[in-house]
């Protein structure tokens, strides 16, 4: 996730939505919508504090929506968020510790990522086979 980014869709929720200068004043009414008190000395007008507010968080997530699970490092779990530790030999990839107690990944032989190498699974698996032979 890239800090900066987030930083910088941040800092553009500092701008009064009405005048688009930072605040002066900020005044924040009862829908939860913040403007500087100058732009509506009397308070904004209903309707308007509505659009205010659906555009407001609109805009919010559209920039935020690439820092979705999808936007996870590649060394971490897409379905579980959590860093890989992992290495099924079963369906040769790695896994998390959630994968590890899950249904998908029952009864599969895992070694810990940072010790896996190619043909480290074949190995292991057909010195297991030997052993129950």
């Amino acid at each position: 996730m890239d800090i900066a980014l987030v930083i910088r869709s941040l800092e553009k929720e500092l701008f009064c939505p009405v005048c688009s200068n930072f605040f002066q004043d900020p005044v924040t009414g009862p829908c939860g919508n913040t403007w500087c008190r100058a732009c509506f000395p009397g308070g904004a007008p209903e309707e308007l504090r509505t659009s205010l507010c659906l555009d407001r968080v609109g805009a919010l997530l559209k920039r935020l929506q690439h820092l979705q699970p999808s936007a996870l490092p590649q060394d971490h779990c897409a379905q579980h968020s959590e860093p890989f530790t992992l290495f099924c030999c079963q369906h040769r990839e790695p896994a998390c510790e959630v994968c590890k107690h899950s249904l998908e990944h029952v009864e599969h032989h895992m070694v810990p990522l940072a010790a896996w190498a190619p043909g480290k699974c074949r190995s292991r698996s057909g010195s297991q086979r030997q052993a129950q032979a």
